[in-house]
């Protein structure tokens, strides 16, 4: 079982290393997308050269929630499909991930679920009103990269693009999409070779359909979802193996904890709930972990990937 981690980071060397170091050590192949806003030698410093460890060299300006997280993805993507390795499963972490089971567990769990996809994927609009179908229809500008952009003129786009933003321009979304069902959930998952085949087919024979994401609300949420679902790869969609804890009505996730720790050692590790049809999984990865907490992640390591089961039906 060849893994590859795609990895998108934008801050904290140190907790980027500390991320990459035990995917390396496990065999995997890592890929990172650092934000073209950051400077890529501290960063580099930090890791040693490794024949797995790769920087992809076209880097996107990233704006949280905007089209440029759907290109900083592909990027990856594009990168380990074009590098001459094959791979089996490719992964979607976040810079502030961690493995909550070691990173050898996840190789065997996929080999037992081998053609099986892993994301989050739920029709739009969902029922309970999350993710609802104005993140397609309502019309949305990214500010980069005119936020970055020194003096007046940067100053005073920016400001246009926010003032566009707020009149919530409504677009007809049926019409490009042409029958495909739209989806939406969680960004992070774990895909096989096959289901990337299908994302990148889909990206050159339907190009007005990834144009039309490039300007709706929260596309990184929705592109990936609405490919594979409406694919022939759809049954075999399950949920993702990231996990995250929410409340309701925030905008980021709850940071983990030496409570969550804790929790999972003594009872076992979060499985994910959900319809019978999607199996009850165990999550492999959690988010988000603070940046300088060190002893967490010796807690994660000490304590969960020695004495907890590798994986919980």
């Amino acid at each position: 079982m060849r893994l590859c981690y795609l990895i998108l980071a934008h801050q904290q060397a140190g907790q980027l290393r500390r991320l990459v170091e035990p995917l390396l050590a496990s065999g995997g192949h890592v890929f990172i997308h650092l934000d073209a806003k950051v400077p890529l030698e501290p960063f580099r410093s930090q890791l040693p050269e490794h024949p797995h460890l790769h920087w992809v060299a076209k880097r996107q300006l990233v704006q949280w929630a905007g089209y440029s997280m759907v290109e900083a993805t592909f990027n990856l993507i594009n990168a380990a499909t074009s590098s001459g390795e094959a791979f089996d499963y490719y992964a979607l972490l976040s810079g502030a991930d961690y493995p909550i089971q070691h990173p050898q567990a996840l190789a065997a769990f996929l080999r037992e679920h081998a053609g099986e996809e892993f994301i989050n994927s739920t029709p739009m609009p969902c029922p309970t009103g999350y993710k609802p179908l104005s993140r397609l229809s309502t019309f949305r500008l990214e500010t980069l990269p005119y936020d970055l952009r020194p003096g007046v003129v940067g100053r005073f786009m920016a400001r246009a693009v926010r003032i566009i933003n707020r009149f919530e321009f409504q677009r007809d979304y049926e019409r490009v999409f042409a029958g495909l069902t739209p989806y939406a959930d969680h960004q992070w998952w774990v895909l096989s070779h096959a289901a990337i085949c299908v994302v990148q087919a889909f990206a050159k024979e339907r190009p007005e359909v990834i144009r039309f994401f490039r300007h709706t609300v929260t596309p990184d949420e929705g592109v990936f979802q609405t490919i594979l679902s409406n694919s022939v790869l759809a049954p075999q969609i399950r949920h993702t193996l990231t996990y995250t804890e929410w409340v309701p009505g925030a905008s980021h996730p709850v940071p983990i904890s030496a409570g969550h720790i804790e929790k999972w050692a003594r009872e076992g590790l979060p499985c994910f709930e959900g319809p019978p049809e999607r199996g009850a999984y165990p999550y492999f990865f959690a988010r988000k972990f603070h940046p300088e907490d060190d002893a967490l992640l010796e807690a994660v390591r000490a304590r969960l990937w020695t004495s907890t089961p590798l994986s919980r039906p």
